[in-house]
Protein backbone atom coordinates (compact mmCIF):
# COMPACT_ATOMS: atom_id res chain seq x y z
CA UNK A 1 0.00 0.00 0.00
CA UNK A 2 1.43 3.45 -0.87
CA UNK A 3 2.55 5.40 2.14
CA UNK A 4 -0.02 8.16 1.65
CA UNK A 5 -2.95 5.74 1.46
CA UNK A 6 -1.73 3.84 4.52
CA UNK A 7 -1.52 7.09 6.46
CA UNK A 8 -5.04 8.07 5.46
CA UNK A 9 -6.38 4.68 6.55
CA UNK A 10 -4.60 4.82 9.89
CA UNK A 11 -5.88 8.35 10.47
CA UNK A 12 -9.43 7.28 9.69
CA UNK A 13 -9.16 4.32 12.05
CA UNK A 14 -7.86 6.58 14.83
CA UNK A 15 -10.73 9.01 14.37
CA UNK A 16 -13.19 6.12 14.27
CA UNK A 17 -11.87 4.74 17.57
CA UNK A 18 -11.86 8.17 19.10
CA UNK A 19 -15.45 8.76 18.10
CA UNK A 20 -16.41 5.64 20.03
CA UNK A 21 -14.43 6.95 23.00
CA UNK A 22 -16.26 10.26 22.76
CA UNK A 23 -19.64 8.56 22.97
CA UNK A 24 -18.49 6.40 25.87
CA UNK A 25 -16.70 9.28 27.60
CA UNK A 26 -13.15 9.89 26.40
CA UNK A 27 -10.86 10.38 29.41
CA UNK A 28 -8.51 12.87 27.76
CA UNK A 29 -8.31 14.82 24.51
CA UNK A 30 -6.15 13.22 21.88
CA UNK A 31 -3.52 15.00 19.84
CA UNK A 32 -4.21 16.01 16.27
CA UNK A 33 -4.35 13.07 13.89
CA UNK A 34 -1.87 14.72 11.56
CA UNK A 35 -0.26 18.01 10.67
CA UNK A 36 -2.89 18.88 8.06
CA UNK A 37 -5.54 21.47 9.04
CA UNK A 38 -8.49 19.31 7.97
CA UNK A 39 -7.84 16.40 10.30
CA UNK A 40 -6.78 18.76 13.09
CA UNK A 41 -10.14 20.52 12.82
CA UNK A 42 -12.00 17.21 13.04
CA UNK A 43 -10.12 16.31 16.21
CA UNK A 44 -10.69 19.76 17.68
CA UNK A 45 -14.44 19.41 17.18
CA UNK A 46 -14.49 15.92 18.62
CA UNK A 47 -12.53 17.08 21.66
CA UNK A 48 -15.01 19.92 22.10
CA UNK A 49 -17.86 17.45 21.89
CA UNK A 50 -16.54 15.47 24.86
CA UNK A 51 -17.05 18.43 27.15
CA UNK A 52 -20.25 19.73 25.62
CA UNK A 53 -23.18 19.81 28.06
CA UNK A 54 -26.01 17.40 27.35
CA UNK A 55 -29.26 16.64 29.09
CA UNK A 56 -29.74 13.44 31.04
CA UNK A 57 -32.32 12.34 28.48
CA UNK A 58 -29.97 12.96 25.55
CA UNK A 59 -27.15 11.01 27.22
CA UNK A 60 -29.51 8.16 28.02
CA UNK A 61 -30.71 7.93 24.44
CA UNK A 62 -27.18 7.98 23.02
CA UNK A 63 -26.19 5.27 25.48
CA UNK A 64 -29.17 3.14 24.49
CA UNK A 65 -28.46 3.57 20.79
CA UNK A 66 -24.98 2.19 21.42
CA UNK A 67 -26.38 -0.80 23.30
CA UNK A 68 -28.81 -1.38 20.46
CA UNK A 69 -25.98 -1.59 17.96
CA UNK A 70 -23.25 -3.40 19.89
CA UNK A 71 -24.08 -6.66 21.72
CA UNK A 72 -20.57 -6.87 23.16
CA UNK A 73 -20.97 -3.44 24.72
CA UNK A 74 -24.34 -4.44 26.13
CA UNK A 75 -22.82 -7.48 27.80
CA UNK A 76 -20.09 -5.27 29.26
CA UNK A 77 -22.71 -2.86 30.57
CA UNK A 78 -24.68 -5.71 32.11
CA UNK A 79 -21.62 -6.68 34.15
CA UNK A 80 -21.16 -3.13 35.46
CA UNK A 81 -23.27 -2.41 38.58
CA UNK A 82 -25.42 0.70 38.44
CA UNK A 83 -23.57 3.61 39.91
CA UNK A 84 -20.18 1.87 39.78
CA UNK A 85 -17.43 4.46 39.72
CA UNK A 86 -14.72 2.07 38.65
CA UNK A 87 -13.87 0.85 35.20
CA UNK A 88 -16.79 0.36 32.89
CA UNK A 89 -18.89 2.01 30.22
CA UNK A 90 -19.95 5.59 30.75
CA UNK A 91 -22.40 8.08 29.35
CA UNK A 92 -21.30 10.57 26.67
CA UNK A 93 -20.33 13.01 29.43
CA UNK A 94 -17.84 10.53 30.84
CA UNK A 95 -20.13 9.61 33.73
CA UNK A 96 -20.98 6.07 34.67
CA UNK A 97 -24.68 5.50 33.90
CA UNK A 98 -26.84 5.49 36.99
CA UNK A 99 -30.22 3.94 37.66
CA UNK A 100 -31.83 7.18 36.54
CA UNK A 101 -29.86 7.55 33.31
CA UNK A 102 -29.00 4.07 32.10
CA UNK A 103 -31.77 1.77 30.89
CA UNK A 104 -31.63 -1.98 31.20
CA UNK A 105 -28.86 -3.26 28.89
CA UNK A 106 -30.80 -6.38 27.94
CA UNK A 107 -33.32 -4.40 25.94
CA UNK A 108 -30.83 -3.82 23.11
CA UNK A 109 -32.35 -6.69 21.10
CA UNK A 110 -35.87 -5.36 20.93
CA UNK A 111 -36.30 -1.66 21.56
CA UNK A 112 -35.36 1.24 19.27
CA UNK A 113 -35.68 4.85 20.40
CA UNK A 114 -36.87 7.55 18.04
CA UNK A 115 -35.27 10.91 18.78
CA UNK A 116 -37.35 14.07 18.89
CA UNK A 117 -37.10 16.26 15.82
CA UNK A 118 -35.00 18.88 17.58
CA UNK A 119 -32.53 16.38 19.04
CA UNK A 120 -32.21 14.56 15.74
CA UNK A 121 -31.64 17.78 13.78
CA UNK A 122 -28.92 18.95 16.15
CA UNK A 123 -27.17 15.59 16.22
CA UNK A 124 -27.43 15.15 12.46
CA UNK A 125 -26.00 18.60 11.78
CA UNK A 126 -22.97 17.96 13.96
CA UNK A 127 -22.31 14.41 12.79
CA UNK A 128 -22.86 15.09 9.10
CA UNK A 129 -20.63 18.13 9.37
CA UNK A 130 -17.82 16.07 10.87
CA UNK A 131 -18.29 13.25 8.40
CA UNK A 132 -18.39 15.67 5.49
CA UNK A 133 -15.18 17.35 6.61
CA UNK A 134 -13.36 14.09 7.12
CA UNK A 135 -14.78 12.53 3.95
CA UNK A 136 -13.76 15.55 1.91
CA UNK A 137 -10.20 15.20 3.13
CA UNK A 138 -9.85 11.44 2.86
CA UNK A 139 -12.19 10.91 -0.06
CA UNK A 140 -13.46 7.78 1.71
CA UNK A 141 -16.39 8.35 4.09
CA UNK A 142 -16.92 4.58 4.14
CA UNK A 143 -13.84 4.39 6.38
CA UNK A 144 -16.14 5.15 9.32
CA UNK A 145 -18.66 2.29 9.20
CA UNK A 146 -19.27 2.15 12.95
CA UNK A 147 -20.31 5.80 13.09
CA UNK A 148 -22.82 5.29 10.30
CA UNK A 149 -24.06 2.10 11.95
CA UNK A 150 -24.79 3.84 15.25
CA UNK A 151 -26.75 6.69 13.73
CA UNK A 152 -28.68 5.01 10.94
CA UNK A 153 -32.48 4.98 11.04
CA UNK A 154 -34.00 2.59 13.61
CA UNK A 155 -35.85 -0.51 12.47
CA UNK A 156 -39.63 -0.60 12.43
CA UNK A 157 -41.03 -1.09 15.94
CA UNK A 158 -42.54 -4.42 16.93
CA UNK A 159 -43.62 -6.36 20.00
CA UNK A 160 -42.97 -9.91 18.77
CA UNK A 161 -43.16 -11.68 22.12
CA UNK A 162 -44.79 -11.38 25.54
CA UNK A 163 -43.15 -8.76 27.79
CA UNK A 164 -41.41 -7.12 24.83
CA UNK A 165 -38.41 -9.37 24.23
CA UNK A 166 -36.38 -12.39 25.35
CA UNK A 167 -35.36 -10.68 28.62
CA UNK A 168 -39.08 -10.10 29.41
CA UNK A 169 -38.40 -6.65 30.87
CA UNK A 170 -41.83 -5.32 29.91
CA UNK A 171 -40.40 -2.41 27.95
CA UNK A 172 -42.33 -1.92 24.73
CA UNK A 173 -41.50 -0.44 21.35
CA UNK A 174 -43.89 2.49 21.83
CA UNK A 175 -44.75 5.23 21.49
CA UNK A 176 -47.98 5.21 23.44
CA UNK A 177 -51.00 7.41 22.74
CA UNK A 178 -50.17 11.11 22.60
CA UNK A 179 -53.25 11.99 24.66
CA UNK A 180 -56.21 10.36 26.33
CA UNK A 181 -57.03 7.42 24.04
CA UNK A 182 -60.36 6.28 22.70
CA UNK A 183 -61.32 2.76 21.73
CA UNK A 184 -60.30 2.40 18.08
CA UNK A 185 -61.74 -1.08 17.62
CA UNK A 186 -62.58 -4.21 19.58
CA UNK A 187 -62.92 -7.83 18.52
CA UNK A 188 -64.71 -10.52 20.51
CA UNK A 189 -62.43 -13.46 21.14
CA UNK A 190 -64.61 -16.12 22.74
CA UNK A 191 -65.64 -17.23 26.19
CA UNK A 192 -62.92 -15.60 28.30
CA UNK A 193 -60.37 -12.81 28.07
CA UNK A 194 -57.64 -13.30 25.47
CA UNK A 195 -53.96 -13.42 26.20
CA UNK A 196 -51.67 -10.54 25.40
CA UNK A 197 -51.09 -10.18 21.67
CA UNK A 198 -47.93 -9.92 19.61
CA UNK A 199 -47.77 -7.03 17.14
CA UNK A 200 -45.45 -7.21 14.14
CA UNK A 201 -45.55 -5.41 10.78
CA UNK A 202 -49.02 -4.00 11.34
CA UNK A 203 -50.56 -7.33 12.31
CA UNK A 204 -51.90 -8.30 15.75
CA UNK A 205 -51.63 -12.00 16.64
CA UNK A 206 -53.74 -13.21 19.56
CA UNK A 207 -54.95 -16.55 20.89
CA UNK A 208 -58.42 -17.25 22.25
CA UNK A 209 -60.09 -19.61 24.68
CA UNK A 210 -62.23 -20.84 21.79
CA UNK A 211 -59.31 -22.76 20.29
CA UNK A 212 -58.29 -20.18 17.73
CA UNK A 213 -55.26 -18.10 16.82
CA UNK A 214 -56.27 -14.86 15.10
CA UNK A 215 -54.30 -12.50 12.87
CA UNK A 216 -55.90 -9.04 12.83
CA UNK A 217 -55.09 -5.84 11.01
CA UNK A 218 -53.65 -3.46 13.61
CA UNK A 219 -55.39 -0.46 12.05
CA UNK A 220 -59.01 -1.57 12.10
CA UNK A 221 -59.13 -5.07 13.60
CA UNK A 222 -60.07 -6.73 10.32
CA UNK A 223 -59.37 -10.46 10.39
CA UNK A 224 -56.60 -11.57 8.05
CA UNK A 225 -56.63 -15.25 8.91
CA UNK A 226 -57.39 -17.69 11.69
CA UNK A 227 -56.06 -21.11 12.66
CA UNK A 228 -58.10 -23.58 14.69
CA UNK A 229 -56.08 -25.29 17.44
CA UNK A 230 -56.76 -28.50 19.35
CA UNK A 231 -57.09 -26.73 22.70
CA UNK A 232 -57.71 -23.29 24.18
CA UNK A 233 -54.94 -20.73 23.83
CA UNK A 234 -54.24 -18.72 26.98
CA UNK A 235 -50.67 -17.57 26.39
CA UNK A 236 -49.20 -14.89 24.16
CA UNK A 237 -47.74 -15.98 20.82
CA UNK A 238 -44.17 -15.31 19.66
CA UNK A 239 -43.31 -14.10 16.16
CA UNK A 240 -39.90 -14.80 14.64
CA UNK A 241 -38.50 -15.29 11.14
CA UNK A 242 -41.88 -15.16 9.45
CA UNK A 243 -43.56 -17.66 11.77
CA UNK A 244 -45.94 -17.45 14.72
CA UNK A 245 -45.38 -19.87 17.62
CA UNK A 246 -48.13 -20.59 20.14
CA UNK A 247 -49.11 -23.37 22.55
CA UNK A 248 -52.53 -24.69 23.55
CA UNK A 249 -54.20 -26.43 26.48
CA UNK A 250 -54.01 -29.81 24.71
CA UNK A 251 -50.21 -29.71 24.90
CA UNK A 252 -49.46 -28.83 21.27
CA UNK A 253 -46.95 -26.24 20.13
CA UNK A 254 -47.73 -24.77 16.70
CA UNK A 255 -45.59 -23.02 14.10
CA UNK A 256 -47.76 -21.04 11.67
CA UNK A 257 -46.77 -18.97 8.65
CA UNK A 258 -47.22 -15.36 9.76
CA UNK A 259 -48.35 -14.14 6.35
CA UNK A 260 -50.77 -16.86 5.27
CA UNK A 261 -51.79 -18.65 8.46
CA UNK A 262 -50.70 -22.00 7.01
CA UNK A 263 -49.53 -24.59 9.54
CA UNK A 264 -45.81 -25.36 9.27
CA UNK A 265 -45.63 -27.99 12.01
CA UNK A 266 -47.25 -29.11 15.25
CA UNK A 267 -45.40 -30.72 18.18
CA UNK A 268 -46.99 -32.64 21.06
CA UNK A 269 -45.15 -31.71 24.27
CA UNK A 270 -47.42 -33.75 26.52
CA UNK A 271 -48.45 -31.14 29.10
CA UNK A 272 -50.79 -28.17 29.02
CA UNK A 273 -49.38 -25.11 27.26
CA UNK A 274 -52.45 -23.01 28.04
CA UNK A 275 -50.59 -20.25 29.87
CA UNK A 276 -47.30 -20.72 28.07
CA UNK A 277 -45.80 -17.77 26.19
CA UNK A 278 -42.92 -19.01 24.04
CA UNK A 279 -39.83 -17.05 23.03
CA UNK A 280 -37.56 -17.75 20.07
CA UNK A 281 -33.80 -17.24 20.40
CA UNK A 282 -31.20 -18.41 17.88
CA UNK A 283 -33.58 -20.77 16.13
CA UNK A 284 -34.89 -22.42 19.30
CA UNK A 285 -38.33 -22.05 20.89
CA UNK A 286 -38.25 -21.94 24.70
CA UNK A 287 -41.41 -22.40 26.76
CA UNK A 288 -42.87 -24.12 29.82
CA UNK A 289 -45.71 -26.61 30.19
CA UNK A 290 -47.96 -27.45 33.13
CA UNK A 291 -50.39 -25.49 35.29
CA UNK A 292 -49.26 -22.05 36.38
CA UNK A 293 -46.50 -21.97 33.80
CA UNK A 294 -44.52 -18.80 33.30
CA UNK A 295 -42.95 -17.24 30.23
CA UNK A 296 -39.22 -18.03 30.35
CA UNK A 297 -36.63 -15.31 29.81
CA UNK A 298 -33.57 -16.16 27.75
CA UNK A 299 -30.45 -14.02 28.18
CA UNK A 300 -26.83 -14.81 27.31
CA UNK A 301 -27.40 -18.53 26.85
CA UNK A 302 -29.38 -19.01 30.07
CA UNK A 303 -33.10 -19.78 30.45
CA UNK A 304 -34.81 -18.30 33.52
CA UNK A 305 -38.32 -19.27 34.65
CA UNK A 306 -40.46 -19.58 37.74
CA UNK A 307 -41.47 -22.83 39.42
CA UNK A 308 -44.76 -23.96 40.94
CA UNK A 309 -44.34 -26.96 43.23
CA UNK A 310 -48.01 -27.40 44.10
CA UNK A 311 -48.64 -31.14 44.42
CA UNK A 312 -52.18 -30.79 43.11
CA UNK A 313 -50.98 -29.42 39.80
CA UNK A 314 -49.41 -31.09 36.79
CA UNK A 315 -45.60 -31.09 36.69
CA UNK A 316 -44.03 -27.90 35.42
CA UNK A 317 -41.55 -28.57 32.62
CA UNK A 318 -39.24 -26.35 30.60
CA UNK A 319 -38.81 -27.20 26.91
CA UNK A 320 -36.46 -26.29 24.08
CA UNK A 321 -37.83 -27.01 20.60
CA UNK A 322 -36.20 -26.57 17.20
CA UNK A 323 -37.97 -23.63 15.56
CA UNK A 324 -37.57 -25.02 12.03
CA UNK A 325 -38.67 -28.63 12.57
CA UNK A 326 -40.57 -28.84 15.87
CA UNK A 327 -38.17 -31.47 17.21
CA UNK A 328 -37.73 -31.25 20.98
CA UNK A 329 -34.11 -30.67 21.96
CA UNK A 330 -34.47 -31.04 25.72
CA UNK A 331 -36.91 -30.81 28.63
CA UNK A 332 -36.33 -30.22 32.33
CA UNK A 333 -38.65 -30.82 35.30
CA UNK A 334 -38.81 -27.65 37.39
CA UNK A 335 -41.80 -28.50 39.55
CA UNK A 336 -40.65 -26.81 42.75
CA UNK A 337 -41.35 -23.36 44.15
CA UNK A 338 -38.90 -20.70 43.11
CA UNK A 339 -36.77 -19.43 40.25
CA UNK A 340 -34.46 -21.62 38.20
CA UNK A 341 -31.71 -21.05 35.65
CA UNK A 342 -30.98 -23.59 32.92
CA UNK A 343 -28.32 -23.80 30.25
CA UNK A 344 -30.05 -22.90 26.99
CA UNK A 345 -28.03 -25.46 25.02
CA UNK A 346 -28.69 -28.66 26.97
CA UNK A 347 -31.15 -27.73 29.75
CA UNK A 348 -28.67 -28.45 32.54
CA UNK A 349 -29.66 -26.68 35.75
CA UNK A 350 -27.23 -23.97 36.80
CA UNK A 351 -28.94 -22.83 39.99
CA UNK A 352 -32.28 -22.67 41.77
CA UNK A 353 -33.64 -20.13 44.23
CA UNK A 354 -36.46 -21.33 46.51
CA UNK A 355 -39.44 -19.13 47.35
CA UNK A 356 -41.85 -19.79 50.21
CA UNK A 357 -44.83 -20.12 47.86
CA UNK A 358 -45.11 -20.90 44.14
CA UNK A 359 -44.09 -18.52 41.40
CA UNK A 360 -47.49 -18.66 39.72
CA UNK A 361 -47.92 -16.92 36.34
CA UNK A 362 -45.30 -14.29 37.25
CA UNK A 363 -42.66 -14.44 34.53
CA UNK A 364 -39.12 -13.40 35.43
CA UNK A 365 -37.54 -10.27 34.00
CA UNK A 366 -33.77 -10.11 33.55
CA UNK A 367 -31.94 -6.78 33.70
CA UNK A 368 -28.68 -5.46 35.06
CA UNK A 369 -27.40 -8.89 36.04
CA UNK A 370 -30.44 -9.71 38.17
CA UNK A 371 -33.62 -11.75 37.82
CA UNK A 372 -36.85 -10.23 39.14
CA UNK A 373 -40.06 -12.16 39.80
CA UNK A 374 -43.22 -12.09 41.92
CA UNK A 375 -44.57 -14.92 44.09
CA UNK A 376 -47.81 -16.08 45.69
CA UNK A 377 -46.13 -15.40 49.04
CA UNK A 378 -46.66 -11.67 48.34
CA UNK A 379 -43.02 -10.82 47.68
CA UNK A 380 -41.12 -9.50 44.71
CA UNK A 381 -37.65 -11.04 44.57
CA UNK A 382 -34.38 -9.88 43.04
CA UNK A 383 -31.86 -12.67 42.52
CA UNK A 384 -28.35 -12.53 41.08
CA UNK A 385 -28.54 -13.87 37.52
CA UNK A 386 -25.14 -15.55 37.69
CA UNK A 387 -25.26 -17.17 41.13
CA UNK A 388 -28.93 -17.37 42.16
CA UNK A 389 -28.22 -15.55 45.42
CA UNK A 390 -30.93 -13.26 46.75
CA UNK A 391 -30.22 -9.55 46.43
CA UNK A 392 -33.40 -8.29 48.07
CA UNK A 393 -37.10 -8.97 48.53
CA UNK A 394 -39.99 -6.52 48.64
CA UNK A 395 -43.23 -7.31 50.44
CA UNK A 396 -46.62 -6.37 49.00
CA UNK A 397 -50.00 -6.76 50.68
CA UNK A 398 -51.10 -9.96 48.91
CA UNK A 399 -50.10 -12.57 46.35
CA UNK A 400 -48.27 -11.39 43.23
CA UNK A 401 -49.36 -13.04 39.98
CA UNK A 402 -48.23 -10.24 37.66
CA UNK A 403 -44.85 -10.15 35.98
CA UNK A 404 -42.44 -7.33 36.78
CA UNK A 405 -41.36 -4.69 34.30
CA UNK A 406 -37.79 -3.50 34.79
CA UNK A 407 -36.78 -0.31 33.02
CA UNK A 408 -34.09 2.28 33.76
CA UNK A 409 -33.33 0.93 37.22
CA UNK A 410 -36.92 0.62 38.43
CA UNK A 411 -39.10 -2.45 38.93
CA UNK A 412 -42.80 -1.91 38.21
CA UNK A 413 -45.30 -4.51 39.40
CA UNK A 414 -48.88 -4.85 40.61
CA UNK A 415 -50.23 -7.03 43.41
CA UNK A 416 -53.61 -8.53 44.20
CA UNK A 417 -53.78 -6.04 47.08
CA UNK A 418 -54.89 -3.53 44.43
CA UNK A 419 -51.69 -1.48 44.62
CA UNK A 420 -49.16 -0.87 41.87
CA UNK A 421 -45.56 -0.47 43.05
CA UNK A 422 -42.37 1.10 41.72
CA UNK A 423 -39.27 -0.29 43.44
CA UNK A 424 -35.60 0.59 43.10
CA UNK A 425 -34.03 -2.27 41.12
CA UNK A 426 -30.73 -2.04 42.98
CA UNK A 427 -31.93 -1.71 46.58
CA UNK A 428 -35.52 -2.95 46.69
CA UNK A 429 -36.69 0.31 48.27
CA UNK A 430 -40.13 1.60 47.29
CA UNK A 431 -40.05 4.65 45.05
CA UNK A 432 -43.78 5.20 44.74
CA UNK A 433 -47.10 3.39 44.83
CA UNK A 434 -50.42 3.95 43.10
CA UNK A 435 -53.88 2.67 43.94
CA UNK A 436 -54.59 0.81 40.71
CA UNK A 437 -57.66 -1.17 41.74
CA UNK A 438 -57.83 -4.88 41.04
CA UNK A 439 -54.53 -6.12 39.59
CA UNK A 440 -54.60 -9.85 38.96
CA UNK A 441 -52.43 -11.40 36.27
CA UNK A 442 -52.17 -8.27 34.13
CA UNK A 443 -48.59 -7.03 33.95
CA UNK A 444 -47.48 -3.49 33.21
CA UNK A 445 -45.94 -2.24 29.98
CA UNK A 446 -43.44 0.62 29.93
CA UNK A 447 -42.86 2.87 26.93
CA UNK A 448 -41.12 6.23 26.69
CA UNK A 449 -41.53 7.34 30.28
CA UNK A 450 -45.05 6.02 30.85
CA UNK A 451 -46.27 2.90 32.64
CA UNK A 452 -49.45 1.28 31.32
CA UNK A 453 -51.32 -0.91 33.78
CA UNK A 454 -54.77 -2.48 33.95
CA UNK A 455 -56.80 -2.27 37.15
CA UNK A 456 -60.28 -3.76 37.00
CA UNK A 457 -61.95 -2.34 33.92
CA UNK A 458 -59.66 0.70 33.76
CA UNK A 459 -56.49 1.24 31.74
CA UNK A 460 -54.12 3.66 33.47
CA UNK A 461 -51.11 5.57 32.20
CA UNK A 462 -48.76 6.56 35.02
CA UNK A 463 -45.63 8.67 34.92
CA UNK A 464 -42.70 6.28 35.27
CA UNK A 465 -40.69 8.65 37.49
CA UNK A 466 -43.32 10.07 39.84
CA UNK A 467 -46.22 7.63 39.59
CA UNK A 468 -48.58 10.50 38.87
CA UNK A 469 -51.58 9.57 36.78
CA UNK A 470 -51.47 10.87 33.22
CA UNK A 471 -54.84 9.52 32.17
CA UNK A 472 -57.30 6.70 32.71
CA UNK A 473 -59.79 5.09 30.36
CA UNK A 474 -62.73 2.85 31.23
CA UNK A 475 -62.62 0.15 28.60
CA UNK A 476 -65.93 -1.54 29.41
CA UNK A 477 -64.12 -4.84 29.85
CA UNK A 478 -62.03 -5.85 32.84
CA UNK A 479 -58.50 -6.37 31.62
CA UNK A 480 -56.70 -9.58 32.42
CA UNK A 481 -54.17 -9.57 29.61
CA UNK A 482 -51.12 -7.33 29.70
CA UNK A 483 -51.03 -4.17 27.57
CA UNK A 484 -48.96 -3.96 24.41
CA UNK A 485 -47.85 -0.43 23.45
CA UNK A 486 -46.73 0.35 19.91
CA UNK A 487 -47.21 2.94 17.16
CA UNK A 488 -49.36 5.26 19.28
CA UNK A 489 -51.78 2.54 20.32
CA UNK A 490 -52.42 0.23 23.27
CA UNK A 491 -53.75 -3.30 22.76
CA UNK A 492 -55.20 -5.13 25.76
CA UNK A 493 -57.45 -8.09 26.41
CA UNK A 494 -60.42 -8.15 28.73
CA UNK A 495 -63.97 -9.34 29.18
CA UNK A 496 -67.13 -7.56 28.14
CA UNK A 497 -68.96 -6.02 31.08
CA UNK A 498 -71.26 -3.22 32.08
CA UNK A 499 -69.25 -0.03 32.50
CA UNK A 500 -68.04 0.18 36.06
CA UNK A 501 -68.29 -3.55 36.71
CA UNK A 502 -64.90 -4.79 37.89
CA UNK A 503 -65.95 -8.45 37.94
CA UNK A 504 -67.46 -9.16 34.51
CA UNK A 505 -68.50 -12.59 33.33
CA UNK A 506 -69.04 -11.79 29.66
CA UNK A 507 -67.18 -12.84 26.53
CA UNK A 508 -63.55 -12.07 25.91
CA UNK A 509 -62.56 -9.06 23.85
CA UNK A 510 -59.35 -7.60 22.43
CA UNK A 511 -59.39 -3.81 22.57
CA UNK A 512 -57.26 -1.36 20.58
CA UNK A 513 -57.01 2.19 21.91
CA UNK A 514 -55.35 5.17 20.26
CA UNK A 515 -54.99 8.88 20.91
CA UNK A 516 -58.10 10.97 21.31
CA UNK A 517 -58.43 14.21 23.22
CA UNK A 518 -55.52 15.68 25.10
CA UNK A 519 -55.49 15.09 28.88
Amino acid sequence: MPRGERGDTERAERLDRYWDEVILGAPDPIPAAGPDPASAEVVRRLNTLTGAPASEEARRRVWQRLLDRDPALARQAERTPLGDTGQGPTTPNGRVPTAATRPSPTRFTTVRRVWSLLEFAAAAALILGLLGLLGGYLGAPQALPRIAEIWRDPVAPAVPVARGGPARTGEQAGPGPAGVPDIRWQVQTGAVAPASPAVVDGVVYVGTHDRTLLALDATDGTERWRLVTDGAVGGAPAVADGAVYVGDEAGFLYAIDAASGALRWRADLGGSLYTSAPVVVDGVVYLTSGAGGTAPAVVDGVVYAGGDGSASRSPLLAHAVDAATGAERWRHNVGRNGIFALDATDGEERWRFATFAPVYHSSPAVAGGAVYVGSKDGHVYAVDAATGRERWRFKTGKAVYASPAVVAGTVYIGSTDGVFYAVDAATGQQRWRAEAGIVRRSSAAVAEGAVYVVGGNVLLALDAISGNERWRVTTGGAGEGSPVVIDGAVYVGGRISTVGDAQPTGAGVLIALSAGSEP
